[in-house]
């Protein structure tokens, strides 16, 4: 389980780094279709992890289902601070 949280935390690292809102929501996307968990972190050389959310979707993953964009807007509000 370590080993897909800390892939997850590889993708959203370069979520932070992306050059585009594309590229941003495309990652979003993809992290909550695969991840169980998802870990933010802070900004910064010194980051840490500063909230983690349980994915509590069933697979295969519904995109337009309700509780999919609820949970995407909770993630995205960290990066709209």
């Amino acid at each position: 389980m370590e080993g897909h949280i800390i892939g997850l935390l590889s993708v959203i690292s370069r979520i932070e780094t992306a050059a585009s809102n594309h590229q941003i929501k495309e990652m979003e996307d993809k992290v909550l279709l695969l991840g169980g968990r998802i870990g933010i972190m802070s900004a910064g050389p010194s980051s840490k992890i500063t909230h983690i959310y349980d994915v509590p979707l069933a697979y295969p993953r519904d995109m337009s289902a309700p509780e999919f964009h609820a949970l995407y807007n909770r993630i995205q509000a960290h990066f709209e601070e």
